[in-house]
């Protein structure tokens, strides 16, 4: 039986009609299909169709013609691919595969920034001992050390045979406090205690010398209008180098020695510190210091690592921190101060001052301390290390003060014969002080005791117009005393 089909594109539904009379032509029993789920020619679920071919197009209809057949349908020929959809919701992340073989190494980068260092690790063991070197030259002999305590006192042995009877010894003067205390040597042995040796001319006024132990040298300050440094071999007490100080700064006033740095520091005249470097003989590559105003002297305190400039127009002291070559503080002073020295009794510094007094300055808070009075201007001071005292000499009125400084009074007050004292140091090797006088110029020995400061002593007699200056120095090297003579040179004594 023949069947026409019709698709009306307007309704999107199937016309079917049997025995039509032609194409287009309603005919009976026309059915209307539901709308397809897809293009007629695409087929349908529910219509089994085969051999359909689209015959002609009336009106808005196709007119297709063909057999319909019950069961399954035979599909058409695949039609063009439609249209790419648009693109669905991206799944969830599936699960990690398996990981893969290693790859070939691949070329070496380039090398990375150099790290921080790590942290030193443990010593390492100790390494076998290497055979013996060929022996040294012989080093310099050391400072004399002080005399240490008595050992107590051993077993007694047996007695031994009498020995020869010696000869009589020299009467020694009768000891202070009585029979409770020693007497001392006779005024002629003092005799052979100083003695003088030699001489040497380092220039034309040589007014500042010390000794520094770094290198063993003596270093002078010429006072030759230009400022020059001589440096002095004590073994053979020749010069081994001279320099002069920075142009415009003018005559060194002071020297000290800072064992901080192993560094040599000298005041000027243009209110200044140089540094010099012992180990070149030469300035240092340190700019100048500015203190204050005319600064005259210098000295190292061990109780806090600092130095102290005594600036004599301003009344200040400058304290000077080696390590960083300024100026950390100043201390105003109510005199104008001088000389300098330390106590390690007290971890104090004494200055003296122009008002017939002692300053003391405690270096942990610079804060200076009640003045103690002394004789009638005040020139040097140093410590003595025998009876733990401070003397000071007092040129004007020919005296020298003698300090505890335990509670800082002056007990004692020496009267001196010979001149009017000047330089004071302390001589380690014969535990006595030593001293200068002017007028006439001599060198006198001081034996310190415990009960009366010390007994004078006068030992030689200086030569020349008695110019003496203030300073003189002891040099551990060779034991000897170099005393500064103005423009008569250096004396030197044994």
């Amino acid at each position: 039986m023949s069947k026409h089909i019709h698709f009306n594109a307007e309704s999107r539904s199937f016309i079917f009609a049997e025995d039509v009379g032609g194409p287009g032509t309603p005919g009976a029993n026309l059915v209307t299909g539901a709308e397809p789920q897809s293009e007629p020619n695409a087929g349908d679920w529910w219509l089994n169709a085969l051999n359909f071919e689209v015959s002609e197009f009336v009106g808005d209809q196709w007119v297709v013609r063909g057999t319909l057949r019950r069961g399954q349908a035979v599909p058409g020929e695949r039609g063009l691919p439609g249209p790419q959809g648009i693109q669905g919701i991206k799944g969830d992340p599936g699960d990690v595969g398996p990981q893969g073989s290693q790859g070939p190494q691949g070329p070496q980068g380039i090398q990375g920034i150099k790290g921080d260092s790590g942290n030193i690790g443990p010593a390492g063991p100790q390494g076998p001992q290497g055979s013996q070197g060929p022996q040294g030259l012989t080093g310099l002999q050391g400072i004399k050390g002080d005399t240490g305590d008595g050992g107590p006192q051993g077993p007694q042995g047996s007695q031994g045979s009498q020995g020869l009877t010696g000869p009589q010894g020299i009467k020694g003067d009768t000891g202070d406090g009585g029979g409770m205390v020693p007497g001392y040597f006779g005024m002629n042995d003092w005799m052979g205690v100083v003695k003088r040796i030699g001489s040497v001319t380092l220039g034309t006024s040589i007014q500042k010398m010390i000794y520094c132990p770094s290198n063993h040298y003596l270093y002078a300050l010429d006072n030759d209008g230009v400022g020059t440094v001589k440096v002095l071999n004590p073994l053979n007490n020749t010069t081994v180098a001279s320099f002069a100080l920075p142009s415009g700064l003018g005559v060194g006033t002071g020297m000290a020695y800072s064992p901080v740095n192993d560094k040599l520091y000298i005041v000027t005249q243009s209110n200044s510190v140089v540094v010099i470097d012992p180990a070149t003989n030469a300035l240092a590559p340190v700019q100048p210091i500015g203190v204050g105003s005319s600064p005259v002297a210098i000295e190292y305190c061990p109780a806090n690592d600092r130095l102290y400039v005594s600036n004599a127009e301003s009344s200040t002291i400058s304290v000077i921190d080696p390590s960083l070559n300024t100026v950390v503080a100043t201390i105003p002073l109510s005199a104008m101060p001088g000389q300098m020295a330390y106590s390690p009794v007290n971890d104090k510094l004494y200055i003296v001052t122009q008002s017939n007094s002692v300053v003391v300055i405690d270096p942990v808070n610079h804060s200076p301390m009640t003045g103690i009075s002394v004789g009638e201007g005040p020139l040097s001071i140093s410590y003595c290390p025998v009876n733990n005292r401070i003397y000071t000499t007092n040129p004007g009125e020919g005296t020298i003060s003698v300090i505890d400084p335990m509670d800082n009074t002056v007990p004692y007050t020496m009267g001196i014969s010979a001149g009017l004292p000047q330089g004071i140091i302390y001589c380690p090797d014969t535990r006595r002080m030593m001293a200068t006088t002017v007028f006439p110029g001599k060198v006198i020995a001081i034996e310190p005791t415990v009960y009366s400061g010390g007994r004078e002593t006068v030992a030689v007699a200086l030569t020349g117009s008695g110019n003496v200056s203030q300073n003189l120095v002891y040099c551990p090297v060779n034991q000897r005393k170099y005393v500064l003579q103005g423009d008569s040179g250096v004396l030197i004594f044994s």
